[in-house]
This record gives C-alpha cells, structure tokens and sequence, in this order.
C-alpha cells in the first residue's frame, strides 16, 4: 500500500468529541464529525478546503451569497437557533480576520511603495516627515485592524441595541452577532474587491469610499430585515446608531491613544509589530531556499 492511501488507525471512539462510534458509522451521531480513515494528503486537503469555502452548497459561499439576498435568513437563523445551514457568526468573523490579514501582507510586501508616490503626488508641499507620519499612521491602522475590529464590534452592538431599545426582539448578546455577521460581511466584499484594483493607489482609495459609503444601506437593509420595520425608521435608526457608534469609537481612540502614548506601550507595541513584521518577510524570502 501507498504511503499516500495508508489508512490511520481506527477508533471506536469519535476523536472530536469522544462519542462512541459504530464499526459502520462515516459520521458522529453526537456532533457530527466525519470519520477520517486515510492519512493525510495533498489531494484531501484540497478536497476540504474545497467543501468548507469553495462549494456553493456549504461553507462560506453559501453564507456570503445569502447574507446579500436574504441576511435575515442568516442572521435570525443563527440566533433563533438554526445553526447548521449557514456558516456561524464567529467562523464568519474568524475568515474575516484571515482574509484581512492577508490583504495587509501583500499591500505592504508588494504595494507600498506606489502610495508613497501616490500620496506625494497629491500633496507635493508636504515635507518628507509629513508624508512619513501619514504613512505610518496608515500602516498602524492596518497592523493593528484586528484589535480596533474588536474594540468597534463590540460598540456597534451597545449603541444599535440602545437605539432600538422601544423594540425588545434582541439582546445585547444577539447585537454582538447581528454585527459579527454585518461588520465581517463588509470587510470581506471591500477587502475582495480591493485586490482586484490593488495595483492603483486611486482606484483602491475610490472604491473603499464607495463600499464604505454603500456599508450604510446594507446595514438600513439589515436592521429592516430583522426587525420588520419601515424603511423610514431603519434609516433613521441604523444613521442614529452609527453617528453614536462613530463619537464613542473616537473618544475611546483618543483616550486609549494618549494612555498608550504617555505610558510608553504604544512604542513597545510598534516595535513588536515590526519585528514579526520583519520575521514574516524573512521567511517569505527564504520559502524558494527552503523549496530547493
């Protein structure tokens, strides 16, 4: 036999959950989970990344194409209970991340250096210090997008869910999930078509301001959806909620800013972020030594 066609041992038990498994049974009873009976390979590990994120009937594509048509579909399942046809809200968030990351990666590997000449273009009398804080105020934000997605999902919730305080339908919990769902929505469709324009400095600053400004409506579409009310009051609710979202989001910035300023953290963490920044490109460069 193949080392590539090796079977693994095989158990009576269920190793994500530890159920007991009869000889006949390809799945668990109890939670689900395929029982694997080959090694690990090229072959298969495509044939899964293929079923979670490229296969219309599971996985990602078919959260990211019904989030557009019907997010109440998805948003309301979730919440009320049904969990097993669309992706969760956090494994939607988790891909979010991920794919934000690497957007970061390959625009400041690759990219970098024509919005340096993009932006001098625009701004010819700016000194070259005034162009270097720019820049680097720009690559702050994208080092640190995780940690202000973090902090702003969990504001968004708080502000949406006083906002529509009169109509009890949802928790506070059940905001968190609303915009786990909206906000990593969002990201993925500006950070997707982004790359498809990323070689023009000009179309990636015009199209991020027309998904941004286009992030309004959907979110009115949302909220309209969810909580079956009239165009008029999501409109004027969702503007509400990210007016007091945006002051909130600011205050808490400039405050957590000035303390990590004065205290000195904000220094150790940009030299944090620079070294693994610098460690992740040494590798990159390496990968064709180690390939050899």
């Amino acid at each position: 036999m193949s080392k590539n066609n090796e079977l693994v041992p095989q158990s009576h038990f269920c190793k994500c959950c530890s159920a007991p498994l009869a000889i006949h049974q390809s799945y668990c009873p109890h939670c689900g989970a395929k029982r694997i009976e080959n090694r690990l390979t090229a072959g298969n590990l495509l044939e899964d990344f293929n079923e979670r994120f490229l296969n219309l009937e599971n996985g990602f594509m078919r959260t990211f194409l019904a989030l557009f048509k019907n997010p109440k579909d998805v948003i309301g399942g979730y919440i009320n209970g049904t969990r097993k046809k669309y992706l969760s809200a956090i494994s939607y968030f988790a891909i979010s991340i991920t794919v934000a990351g690497a957007y970061t990666f390959i625009f400041n590997e690759f990219f970098i250096d024509d919005i340096v000449d993009f932006s001098q273009s625009l701004n010819p009398n700016n000194t070259p210090q005034e162009t270097e804080w720019g820049l680097n105020f720009a690559e702050g934000v994208q080092k640190y997008q995780s940690l202000i997605t973090f902090l702003t999902i969990p504001v968004l919730a708080l502000i949406s869910k006083l906002v529509f305080i009169r109509n009890r339908t949802f928790n506070y919990i059940e905001h968190l999930v609303i915009w786990l769902y909206t906000y990593s929505h969002y990201n993925i469709v500006n950070i997707g078509l982004s790359l498809l324009v990323i070689w023009s400095p000009l179309a990636t600053m015009l199209l991020s301001g027309l998904v941004t400004l286009l992030a309004i409506p959907y979110t009115t579409f949302v909220f309209q959806q969810l909580y079956s009310i009239s165009l008029e009051k999501a409109i004027l609710q969702t503007l509400l909620a990210l007016l007091l979202s945006g002051i909130v989001l600011m205050i808490i910035i400039v405050v957590a800013g000035g303390i990590f300023y004065y205290s000195g953290l904000l220094d150790e963490l940009l030299e944090m972020s620079n070294k693994s920044q610098a460690m992740t490109s040494n590798f990159i460069q390496q990968l064709p030594c180690y390939a050899l």
